[in-house]
């Protein structure tokens, strides 16, 4: 009796007596069917791993790189804060007014220092005779023996200078400031001293004040 098989295809199934089934290419697997293309897969697949490790190998030389550079910035950045306070520390003279007289002229008769910055100025037996000196800051100036005859001085500020021995007979010092000035021995014969301060200002016995006469109490000078 002849055995029957049930086959199957890819158009369906069917009965046949004849040696089997017979092999239909579409219902075989993958592999067995294109064994060819598999393998490319393969391939492909191990040339984009590949390519994927050299690329992140890549990634890291760079980003190594980029870290050393940074860090050799930092380090040289270390020395800029030295440099920009050294630039700092170096003393500078403060700008003066727009309005200010001719500021970098030497003391001279008749100079024009009104509104200038001379705070702290070494000006020991400079001559200023009738020299323009309204409003300028002259805190703190050693003006020692310095001829100041005949200068205006009008709103300039005094405090704390030293004027021992100044000649400032006929000076205008209206509303100066003379807070803590030493006038000893100075001469302020005919000194105009109309609404100037001068709290804490020292005269001497040899101070000769703006009536020409001697200071009477010293080392205070006379009241207003």
């Amino acid at each position: 009796m002849p055995v029957v098989a049930r086959c199957m295809c890819s158009s369906g199934t069917y009965s046949t007596t004849e040696g089997g089934c017979p092999v239909d290419p579409a219902t075989l697997p993958d592999p067995i069917r294109a064994p060819g293309r598999t393998m490319l897969g393969l391939m492909a697949m191990k040339r984009f791993m590949a390519a994927t490790a050299a690329i992140a190998l890549a990634a890291t030389v760079f980003v190594g790189c980029g870290s050393s550079d940074s860090s050799g910035d930092a380090s040289s950045d270390t020395t800029r804060p030295a440099d920009t306070d050294k630039t700092e520390a170096t003393p500078r003279a403060a700008a003066a007014p727009a309005d200010a007289g001719d500021c970098d002229t030497p003391a001279a008769p008749n100079v024009d220092w009104h509104g200038c910055e001379k705070m702290g100025a070494w000006l020991t037996n400079a001559d200023l005779t009738k020299a323009d000196l309204r409003n300028a800051e002259l805190t703190g100036a050693n003006l020692s023996r310095a001829n100041l005859s005949g200068a205006d001085l009008d709103r300039a500020y005094l405090d704390g200078a030293n004027l021992y021995g100044a000649n400032l007979s006929g000076a205008n010092l209206s509303d100066a400031f003379l807070g803590g000035a030493d006038l000893s021995d100075a001469n302020l014969e005919g000194a105009n001293l109309d609404g100037a301060t001068r709290s804490g200002a020292v005269c001497s016995a040899a101070t000769k004040w703006t009536d020409g006469n001697k200071v009477p109490e010293p080392p205070s000078c006379p009241s207003p």
